[in-house]
């Protein structure tokens, strides 16, 4: 499957809420360039050839595809590429047609046992529950995510990220996701024991795909799987019918 014309770390709305962060960024010639640490940064940079690179390239380079024309331009790969999940949609009425048979039961059954999914967008407030709760996840369980003060930023943004969730006063799980063209992202998400029980981001994952299909939008970006260290997130991005991509790694320029 080809990848997004434009994913989100390369699209307006990343550099309007780069912005409102407080963090800086520009355009060169149609590639968003950032502050990453002490280096400026094209993250999943769209594809150009060598003279280009050589003219405007930052240090840092994590291209979408093939890394040939950065090592043509002088620069040297320093870690290999993440793979990423993307996720095809179909019509609404069956949006996620390449899910397996179990994920699908999953999703039918946590259907008819929780409360109905509802969707809203996310509030620009740092007190959030769903931005409490998954902070305290990311310290259980010892993983990195995108920083809360750039979802903060999306939220103040134009066109703030929709929150998909079950569960009135007492949340049970919870998914955001940001809608930029033909696409839309997962930016984190959190569930908690009786979420689990009723296999709640099943539940919203077959929500969000229904809603952004509706929407027109054609796939969605889950960010990337590890098998490795992460096996049980990347069989559930797998099994609703999400393709790999492997990413071009991350490339430094090594000579003027």
């Amino acid at each position: 499957m080809r990848g997004m014309e434009n994913p989100l770390p390369q699209h307006p709305l990343w550099a309007d809420a780069l912005a409102r962060a407080g963090l800086r960024s520009g355009w060169r010639d149609g590639v968003l360039v950032q502050r990453r640490g002490p280096l400026a940064a094209a993250i999943r940079a769209p594809a150009r050839d060598a003279g280009w690179w050589r003219r405007h390239g930052p240090l840092l380079v994590e291209p979408e595809g093939d890394g040939a024309p950065l090592r043509a331009a002088g620069y040297g790969q320093v870690m290999t590429g993440a793979t990423l999940a993307l996720l095809a949609l179909g019509p609404p009425g069956d949006a996620l047609p390449r899910a397996s048979g179990k994920w699908r039961n999953r999703a039918v059954a946590g259907a008819r046992a929780a409360p109905a999914p509802q969707v809203a967008p996310l509030p620009p407030d740092p007190g959030h529950w769903l931005l409490r709760q998954e902070a305290a996840q990311r310290r259980a369980r010892r993983y990195r995510g995108l920083p809360h003060a750039l979802i903060l930023a999306l939220a103040a943004g134009p066109a703030p990220p929709l929150l998909f969730r079950l569960g009135g006063r007492a949340p049970l799980a919870g998914m955001l996701f940001l809608r930029h063209g033909d696409a839309a992202t997962y930016l984190l998400g959190w569930c908690g024991a009786a979420g689990r029980a009723v296999s709640g981001h099943h539940v919203l994952l077959a929500a969000a795909a229904r809603h952004f299909a509706a929407e027109g939008a054609t796939h969605l970006d889950l960010g990337t799987i590890d098998t490795g260290r992460a096996p049980g997130l990347a069989r559930f991005k797998l099994g609703a019918g999400a393709a790999p991509r492997r990413l071009g790694g991350s490339w430094l320029r090594l000579r003027p």
